[in-house]
């Protein structure tokens, strides 16, 4: 094995190397992300000392840091080595390590913070980890859940405190004090990994892999329905019986189902708007119905009804593309060449234009590359002025068909990348 392949080895992550006795350049050069631990056995300093430390302080998936482990009593050359070549602040160096003792000590003082904010939620942390029985442990996390959740401040506090927590616990390993805080850790990792469940952008498989498992049915009770594909995911309204959801509504644990529906509709129509950006509006209310909620300004009681009727609403716009018998690529295109007060007969027209325009551009004229050509960018402006010029109804002015022929090429830039490629990809 020569060193090249030593060293390409090394840096491999998933190598069953893991462990090498270095010196000169691969102890102060050699960039290995994974790394996290560094022994060291000789005497070192300035240059050399501050190279050697960074080897085990890059940032690397969630790890939280490198752990240096000094044989020779080597930090008292640290301070001086940071004089010569960190930029100092006000005030004097920062030393960047610290014994593992202060993490212990600072995991400790975050611990009692977030335990006190808790009880200030009326979250009794000790009883939940003194609870054995599966089922009522599911139900005192449930509720705990719930009052997390009873606005988006709480919730951010407590996802950002446990975060750190959870940072500063993993630092501190291995450490023989480690077990005595393993139950407040789980305990904050399982309500953490219970508010992610409630939302549908987050990889539930990996969310799932935490300390612990007591959660694996509550989250897989959830009731949306997330259709996977080869080139991406959709979630589909159709499936999802609101006026069910609004009956059973649970007011045991009300803000869960908010959290949950709201992350829903937040995910959905993100992936709608992007396929059509005339729902712009939709995108509005829906963020003004959130932030009501967030300021607790609706004194008409808990708007769970409310956004069910949001909902409702755009699970129609959803459907919209069916019922205009259209594809939703189709629809999109339409959206832009409509106007107010057509006629059926004019509606019928558009829906043709927009049809056979797709058609001719995505079959001779965006081609690879075509936003990056001047003369096959101008030869689909002037596919779109023939074609529109030639079907939009006569109920269209020169000032209107100007303008429906800028929106459309517009349009067809933003979504179109050429040859084959668009934002359409996903739904097809």
């Amino acid at each position: 094995m020569d060193a090249e392949n030593l060293e390409k080895i090394f840096k491999d992550p998933k190598s069953k190397l893991k462990i090498v006795f270095v010196c000169s350049k691969w102890r102060e050069g050699v960039d290995v992300p994974s790394l996290s631990t560094i022994y060291l056995d000789r005497p070192m300093k300035d240059h050399s000392l501050m190279q050697t430390i960074a080897r085990a302080n890059r940032v690397f998936g969630d790890k939280p840091g490198g752990f240096i482990v000094d044989y020779v009593g080597i930090f008292r050359n640290l301070e001086q080595a940071l004089k010569i070549y960190a930029t100092p602040r006000s005030g004097g160096v920062e030393i960047p390590i610290k014994p593992k003792e202060k993490l212990v000590e600072a995991l400790e003082q975050k611990l009692k913070e977030i335990d006190k904010f808790l009880f200030g939620l009326s979250v009794n942390s000790d009883k939940i980890i003194k609870t054995k029985s599966g089922f009522d442990k599911i139900d005192l996390l449930k509720g705990a859940t719930d009052v997390i959740l009873k606005n988006e401040s709480t919730k951010k506090k407590f996802l950002t405190e446990a975060g750190t927590a959870l940072k500063i616990y993993k630092s501190i390993l291995p450490h023989k004090r480690a077990s005595e805080f393993f139950p407040q850790v789980t305990l904050y990792e399982e309500l953490i990994n219970e508010i992610r469940s409630l939302d549908p952008e987050v990889d539930i498989s990996r969310v799932r892999d935490g300390i612990q498992q007591v959660l694996d049915k509550s989250i897989k009770s959830r009731e949306y329905i997330i259709k996977e594909s080869k080139k991406g995911r959709t979630i589909a309204l159709r499936d999802i019986d609101f006026d069910a959801l609004a009956d059973r509504f649970d007011e045991q644990y009300k803000n869960t189902e908010f959290e949950w529906l709201k992350n829903l509709l937040s995910y959905k129509l993100k992936e709608m708007v992007k396929i059509n950006n005339s729902r712009l509006d939709y995108q509005k209310s829906f963020e003004k119905l959130i932030e009501t909620y967030n300021s607790g300004s609706d004194s008409e009681g808990h708007p769970y009804k409310e956004l069910i009727e949001f909902a409702k609403k755009l699970k129609k716009e959803d459907e919209r593309a069916i019922m205009e018998n259209l594809t939703e690529e189709d629809l999109s295109l339409f959206d832009k060449l409509k106007k107010p007060d057509l006629t059926e007969k004019e509606k019928s027209q558009v829906k043709k234009v927009a049809r056979e325009l797709l058609s001719k551009l995505k079959a001779e004229k965006l081609v690879l590359d075509w936003r990056k050509k001047q003369q096959a960018m101008a030869a689909v402006k002037k596919e779109i002025e023939d074609e529109l010029d030639k079907g939009l109804p006569e109920s269209y002015n020169p000032k209107t068909y100007e303008e429906k022929c800028d929106i459309v090429f517009q349009h067809i830039y933003d979504s179109y990348i050429g040859d084959s490629h668009s934002i359409y990809e996903a739904i097809a």
